[in-house]
């Protein structure tokens, strides 16, 4: 190998390493909002799934579940709730009403939140609702 090889074979190298680097740049400028909107289309999602289970709940038992363990020990029961949705949501760090009787609500279901995450991110409402 001559020199002249050599050097541009470093500078080949070099400038591949510099593109590779690129590239990482831009696949993250793509990939990470895809990634981003893909989990919170799948949040809401699993919110609408909490919202229906919420009200099959209460409509069983004329009150909102008391808390995540009786949530989805009833929506094991049940087989056309999703528990794994419930899951989602509290592993998410969703903080949910508990025991709430719909009738009492008086702000009216569609204005009052059921689940919201503290970090930000779509919001269950009473109706079953889920806003952005």
């Amino acid at each position: 190998m001559t020199r002249r090889t050599s050097v541009l074979a470093g500078t080949l190298l070099a400038v591949g390493a510099l593109g590779m680097s690129g590239c990482d740049k831009i696949n993250q400028a793509v990939v990470q909002p895809a990634v981003e909107e893909a989990s919170a289309g799948m949040t809401a999602k699993d919110l609408a799934a909490v919202g229906s289970a919420y009200h099959y709940y209460h409509d069983v038992h004329r009150q909102g579940p008391p808390g995540w363990d009786e949530f989805i020990a009833f929506a094991d029961g049940q087989s056309d709730l999703d528990a794994d949705a419930i899951r989602k949501v509290r592993d998410a760090g969703y903080q949910m009403q508990w025991n709430v009787e719909f009738r009492t609500v008086t702000a009216g279901l569609s204005n009052t939140v059921l689940a919201e995450n503290a970090g930000g991110g779509p919001k269950l409402m009473m109706d079953g609702s889920v806003q952005q």
